[in-house]
């Protein structure tokens, strides 16, 4: 049974209205200590915790929140990290895929591929596209749906945040990664860090990243008011594929009309200053 998370209801006709595009942004320094020990005028790093998180709640509107990225574990301790302070439900898709069809990614894998994995990950996203106030930790490992670019259209239906991470001393070389990373830089935000090599999810390394998080979510919203009522419209609409310019109503959508401008709007680098 999937834990209780609120479901959408269908909106009349005439509440379907098309916003334009509005997907300019810039990023912004996020030093790591400041997220491990803010120095913010709450009295501790906890308190500020969960004001930044109330205040984006409230922000998103329900829109779900996907964690995307190559370390499927970072995605989910991350989605189980923001969930509680946002008033969301964490969720991992990996975890959904086994409870609905009785199967591990492996055996998945093994008897119908990769494209198996993807299109299982895939069907959980559309249903989880009906529910509001969800955080989802998506599969990574260059796996699930979030990997292949084609396979967006319900994941543009949520603020989608790819955790983008390297190994410390390690120099960032974007020619180095994995063909899933073309389905990655379809996120709305981007957060980049380091972590030593070896190093796990530790809870103040999820804490320092999941403010990352936050505060990238907070200063996309802020920059762009109507963002998340315009996913909400999007998810209204059927998840058409049309992110971030939108249709009319009634419009046909083809691969050919689809724009092709969608991808991270917003940055966060934690532990090194923009150049």
């Amino acid at each position: 049974m999937w834990p209780v998370a609120g479901k959408r209801s269908k909106p009349s006709q005439h509440q379907v209205v098309a916003f334009a595009a509005s997907t300019s942004g810039r990023g912004f320094d996020a030093p790591l200590s400041d997220r491990v020990n803010p120095t913010k005028e709450a009295r501790t790093a906890k308190e500020y915790f969960k004001m930044l998180g109330d205040t984006v709640g409230k922000m998103l509107k329900g829109v779900p929140v996907y964690l995307v990225g190559d370390d499927g574990d970072g995605n989910a301790a991350v989605a189980e990290e923001v969930a509680p302070v946002l008033g969301y439900v964490p969720f991992q898709s990996a975890k959904l895929i086994q409870q609905t069809t009785g199967k591990g990614l492996a055996s998945i894998a093994a008897e119908e591929g990769l494209e198996g994995v993807a299109e299982a990950e895939a069907s959980i996203v559309r249903e989880l596209s009906t529910f509001v106030r969800c955080a989802v930790g998506t599969i990574g490992g260059g796996q699930g749906a979030a990997a292949d670019p084609a396979r967006w259209n319900h994941l543009h239906g949520g603020v989608s945040v790819w955790l983008d991470c390297s190994s410390s001393g390690s120099k960032r070389d974007d020619s180095l990664k994995g063909p899933q990373h073309l389905g990655y830089t379809k996120c709305d935000i981007v957060v980049r860090f380091s972590l030593p090599e070896g190093a796990t999810w530790q809870p103040t390394v999820t804490r320092a990243v999941s403010e990352g998080v936050l505060e990238g979510i907070k200063k996309l919203l802020t920059e762009n008011e109507n963002y998340a009522g315009k996913k909400s419209l999007y998810i209204r609409s059927g998840c058409r594929g049309d992110w971030p310019d939108l249709a009319e109503p009634g419009a046909e959508v083809t691969p050919q009309s689809v724009s092709q401008n969608s991808g991270p709007v917003k940055e966060v680098l934690l532990g090194q200053q923009n150049a």
